[in-house]
């Protein structure tokens, strides 16, 4: 074939692929099985309509049948309404082993419940504080029973660093139907404020101005130009808001 010469491609037959849901990670402590984590990750599994896993980590081996035996029942239940849950026990250190878990199965989200203080107060054990400093994938902590998923709260670093983070939110809030709401924020490692002013002019309209002394971010200046004439196997998927901007 010679550059620029056409090419017809005849398809006799084809087939379209539904898209894969979210792989999830719903870890539940055996000793202590918590009700509000199940139920939440239970209820994330349904609509995300993807692969997911009840795990449970005991310190020996005697304890494994002990430890079916606490899974096993929710297993089912979560089976009548989400048929593709399967569950799994491990064997160590609760943090390593979901940690080692969620990496072998590719896991997207791994969903954690957290301990309750003398006070009531909902906080982090050991095990979720070990996971959420060492884990690739994003960690979603229950902290009491929701009835519904509505509303995601995405707070992330501004530009690049952060467009992770709102991707997956959107591929949730997606599968969920929720409503979501991005923060970015630019004081980095320090700390900063941010200042809102409320103030009516002509009595006419209502102005809000949102201000803060974060690090500036200009996107048209440090986002390098993108290699359109790169072979599509060499290039990122996305990424082409802003070429877009600089070329209108």
């Amino acid at each position: 074939l010679a550059p620029g010469e056409e090419v017809w491609i005849v398809v006799r037959q084809y087939h379209v692929l539904q898209p894969s849901g979210l792989r999830l990670l719903s870890c539940i402590d055996p000793r202590v099985p918590d009700r509000a984590t199940f139920e939440y990750g239970h209820r994330l599994a349904q609509a995300a309509a993807g692969p997911a896993t009840l795990l449970g980590v005991v310190s020996d081996r005697a304890r494994d049948a002990e430890a079916r035996a606490v899974l096993e029942p929710l297993m089912n239940e979560a089976n009548r309404g989400t048929p593709n849950f399967q569950m799994r026990v491990r064997v160590g250190i609760a943090s390593s082993e979901i940690l080692l878990e969620a990496q072998e199965a590719h896991d997207e989200l791994i969903i954690l419940g957290v301990r309750r203080a003398r006070r009531g107060h909902a906080a982090p054990g050991s095990t979720a504080r070990a996971v959420l400093e060492q884990s690739e994938a994003p960690v979603l902590l229950v902290q009491k029973p929701r009835p519904a998923i509505e509303r995601i709260l995405i707070c992330t670093a501004a530009g690049e660093p952060g467009k992770y983070d709102v991707l997956f939110g959107g591929r949730v809030a997606r599968r969920t139907g929720a409503i979501v709401k991005v923060i970015h924020h630019a004081y980095k490692d320090r700390g900063g404020q941010i200042k809102i002013e409320v103030r009516s002019e002509l009595q006419k309209e209502i102005v809000i101005a949102i201000s803060d002394n974060g690090e500036p971010f200009d996107p048209l200046a440090e986002i390098a130009p993108v290699d359109v004439s790169a072979p599509l196997e060499e290039r990122e998927i996305g990424g082409l808001g802003i070429h877009f901007i600089r070329k209108c």
